[in-house]
């Protein structure tokens, strides 16, 4: 593995596996997926209701997206990430954003005072919404981001889309067992974040998720996130009405003081103080 492309936190850090515990036991049924299937063409919603009670994530199959166009995307990807930091550094600029060691969205590296915050991640976001406004002039450019090696956590999102390549190594926890989401051709995971939980009074689930770290092969997925907007207010029977600007200056400070984001758990009424 070239580790030339990485960013220079990562080249000063020689224990990729610690935010991953490898001697955790793995439900793997060979030959089985243990997620729900759900197929677009025939969409049975009471299947789709008890997949994001259970689970909070399902496959996605029949999807109408090309196989070959997602995988030119993860090529695309794999292309981008080769580049060297510095030349990534240079040519990401807004309204993308490029950062590396967390999977929050901020300054690159400029929250990780401890070793426990830092995830084996870089990151590229692209704001589909500010698409029009930006003129791309590198035709490496695209929507993606890459991960390998990222700790337990659960998305600030509504929902996310994603395309994971072959590789594998991301996992969901459910009933106290982690669950391989292997990699399946033509399909694409749909995971439930904090925001979806929070508006069904936690009917649904924002899945508890993480990525195991590969030593010698990079991991690409492509992952589309569904946010509200900054000034969205969250009305919820189980929570404080709070903004998704709220949310997220909170999970900043959770992850700058504790390591980690706390979540919905740190909004919820009645909470034991």
């Amino acid at each position: 593995m070239d580790t030339g492309s990485y960013p220079p936190l990562f080249s000063q850090r020689n224990n990729p596996n610690q935010n991953v515990d490898l001697d955790e036991s793995i439900q793997d049924v060979e030959g089985l997926d243990p997620i729900p299937h759900i197929d677009l063409q025939y969409l049975d919603l009471d299947k789709l209701g008890e997949a994001c009670k259970d689970w909070g994530l399902f496959r996605l199959v029949n999807h109408g997206i090309p196989s070959e166009l997602l995988l030119r995307i993860q090529d695309q990807a794999r292309e981008l990430f080769a580049l060297s930091f510095e030349y990534k550094q240079a040519i990401l600029r807004s309204p993308l954003s490029y950062f590396w060691g967390t999977t929050a969205r901020t300054t690159s590296g400029g929250i990780l005072r401890s070793s426990k915050s830092i995830s084996w991640v870089e990151v590229i976001n692209f704001p589909l919404s500010q698409l029009p406004q930006f003129q791309v002039e590198d035709s490496l450019l695209d929507s993606f981001s890459q991960a390998w090696g990222v700790g337990v956590h659960t998305d600030s999102s509504i929902l996310s889309i994603l395309n994971q390549d072959q590789l594998g190594g991301l996992e969901a926890f459910r009933e106290n067992r982690w669950f391989p989401i292997k990699p399946i051709a033509n399909t694409l995971i749909i995971n439930l974040g904090d925001m979806m939980q929070a508006i069904s009074n936690d009917k649904y689930v924002s899945v508890k998720h993480r990525v195991r770290v590969n030593k010698q092969v990079d991991r690409i997925s492509i992952n589309y996130f569904v946010f509200p907007e900054l000034d969205c207010t969250i009305q919820s029977s189980n929570y404080k009405p709070f903004t998704y600007k709220d949310f997220h200056a909170q999970g900043q400070t959770d992850i700058e003081t504790l390591g980690y984001k706390v979540g919905l758990e740190g909004f919820k009424r009645n909470r034991d103080i």
